[in-house]
């Protein structure tokens, strides 16, 4: 980790260990957020989910597709469990160029994960 990243996990961390979440549910977070941002690339590059919520990995060289888990229902699944029980407010949103999640403070401070 660089000190770049330690800053601006600092930033994140620091005041939502204030509002009393704990450590481990932050590190969570964090990492089920990068998980998020993984799962929303591979969206724009070769998987794409199904209307019954099934999602397909396709192989470019011989026009295949496999059946492949659908993480992001998943991950969406757990931020709203981690904003219920922490009384924040996550969203997310399909565009890898940029923060896919974000969770705003009941304060109104906001800030970009993953």
């Amino acid at each position: 980790m660089t000190k770049r990243e330690r800053i601006e996990r600092y930033k994140i961390v620091s005041p939502l260990a204030a509002n009393g979440v704990p450590f481990e549910a932050i590190d969570t977070l964090l990492r089920q957020a990068k998980s998020y941002h993984t799962w929303t690339e591979r969206l724009c590059n070769d998987t794409e989910v199904d209307e019954n919520g099934k999602a397909w990995r396709h192989n470019p060289y011989n026009g295949t597709r496999h059946k492949t888990p659908n993480r992001g229902a998943g991950l969406e699944r757990s931020f709203a469990d981690f904003a219920k029980r922490y009384g924040v407010t996550i969203t997310t949103q399909g565009d890898p160029r940029g923060c896919v999640v974000r969770l705003t403070l009941p304060d109104g401070r906001e800030f970009g994960l993953g």
